[in-house]
């Protein structure tokens, strides 16, 4: 089975498939809301799974020719890095949409980007027309990941 992993919704990103979508921070408009309104949960177990999935977009962002930025080469240095030397935060800002912030450490850098969950998002539309069977419930995504990460007091 062949899978692309972000979805085209508009101008604040594209691509041709309806797994996962990501936007740069820089490019949304405001939410009307700071960080310290947000609820951080962080991620200490299965980080595996989330720089999995930050590889699979990073390779989308090559194939598109999208490397200049200092994010791409953040989240690069990220994806390749040993799991426990990083943190991961998430904050649910939406049905689908989280806030991600994440570090390599033992620096102090931490680079923050919007990720729409479009795995999640496929799920619960086939759960509605009732489809159960189909392989996007095999994929993890960031809510599953969300959902087992823990509250912090961490404000970014």
């Amino acid at each position: 089975m062949s899978v692309s992993f972000i979805l085209d919704r508009g101008k604040y990103f594209s691509s041709e498939n309806p797994f996962l979508r990501t936007k740069s921070l820089s490019r949304l408009p405001p939410f009307g809301m700071n960080d310290n309104d947000l609820s951080w949960h962080e991620l200490v177990s299965k980080k595996e799974e989330f720089l999995h999935i930050l590889r699979i977009l990073n390779h989308y962002y090559e194939m598109r020719g999208e490397t200049k930025s200092k994010q791409f080469g953040f989240r690069r240095l990220l994806a390749d890095s040993d799991p426990n030397s990083v943190q991961i935060f998430f904050a649910k800002i939406g049905q689908f949409e989280y806030q991600v912030a994440c570090r390599i450490l033992p620096n102090e850098e931490t680079e923050t980007w919007i990720h729409v969950d479009g795995i999640a998002e496929e799920r619960e539309r086939l759960r509605q027309i009732g489809n159960t069977e189909h392989p996007v419930f095999s994929l993890v995504c960031l809510g599953d990941l969300f959902s087992i990460s823990v509250p912090t007091l961490l404000s970014i």
